[in-house]
């Protein structure tokens, strides 16, 4: 699960490991899941940006890192905190 924000002067890549949970259309027609954080959900929430995060349902933790290397984004590392 990931979201990338836009900071003063910059860009923070969010990243953890999260299971999507089955959850009911929202107001009957919009699709949305819950999240199972794996990790620490207090840490998360004190670094929590916005209820809307991206669910990438591949490992592509690796190549996120990589990217935000690259163009120098900070980087909330879930599992690293």
């Amino acid at each position: 699960m990931t979201r990338l924000v836009e900071t003063i002067g910059g860009y923070q890549l969010h990243i953890t490991r999260a299971n999507a949970m089955k959850s009911e259309l929202r107001q009957g027609k919009f699709p949305a899941v819950f999240a199972k954080i794996d990790g620490d959900l207090k840490e998360f929430q004190k670094h929590l940006m916005a209820n809307h995060y991206a669910f990438i349902y591949a490992d592509v933790r690796a190549e996120l890192l990589e990217l935000a290397g690259l163009l120098k984004w900070d980087v909330v590392d879930y599992e690293n905190l």
